[in-house]
């Protein structure tokens, strides 16, 4: 945390500029990674994601990355949670569903269990949610599925197999030409182009 000395100025945490910097951006992130679970990113991604910026924050070399940087993260945090908000006007079944859906993305989900999550029949459910959303419930957890992998892929080193059983995919192959699909490259290729 910033220590501020009594003129309101940020106290010294280290004689060195570039440390000194470091161990502000520390404090920044931690801010912004619990205000981004305030704001629904979830815990694992969230905390991902700090140690990623930590960990490259430590790399810089001049005071001028460790800006950038800052200004990179506030905006990777800031989209997370706008993904996690729904920006629609929902119906109250169709909130809870999603809640559910984003809940569970890194298990198996039946459309019945997503329908009693709702609120609703299996089948008045399915129209709903269709209506709403314009896609089928099983379209929509692949999105967060692959959304998921997104951010698995920029912010961990966990190999792509080990994503792809996560998130449930039937196979490394299903989950490589769904991810291509989806984002137009492969999970390899997309995360190079992340670092």
């Amino acid at each position: 945390m910033e220590i501020l000395d009594k003129t309101g100025q940020a106290g010294k945490l280290s004689p060195n500029p570039l440390r000194q910097s470091q161990i502000i951006f520390i404090s920044y992130i931690t801010q912004i990674t619990r205000a981004a679970m305030d704001g629904g990113v979830e815990e694992d991604l969230a905390y991902a994601m700090s140690d990623s910026y930590i960990q490259t924050s430590e790399k810089c070399t001049a005071l001028s990355q460790i800006d950038r940087l800052r200004t990179r993260a506030l905006m990777d945090f800031t989209n997370a949670v706008r993904h996690k908000k729904d920006s629609p006007p929902y119906s109250k079944a169709v909130r809870r569903a999603i809640g559910y859906i984003r809940s569970h993305v890194k298990e198996k989900i039946s459309l019945s269990q997503i329908a009693l999550a709702s609120g609703l029949s299996s089948g008045r459910f399915s129209h709903l949610f269709r209506e709403e959303t314009g896609m089928t419930p099983f379209a929509y957890v692949k999105k967060e599925r692959l959304e998921t992998a997104r951010s698995m892929l920029i912010y961990t080193d966990r190999p792509i197999s080990e994503i792809s059983a996560a998130l449930c995919f039937s196979s490394e192959s299903h989950f490589i030409q769904a991810f291509r699909e989806y984002t137009g490259k492969t999970p390899g290729k997309y995360r190079k182009s992340q670092h």
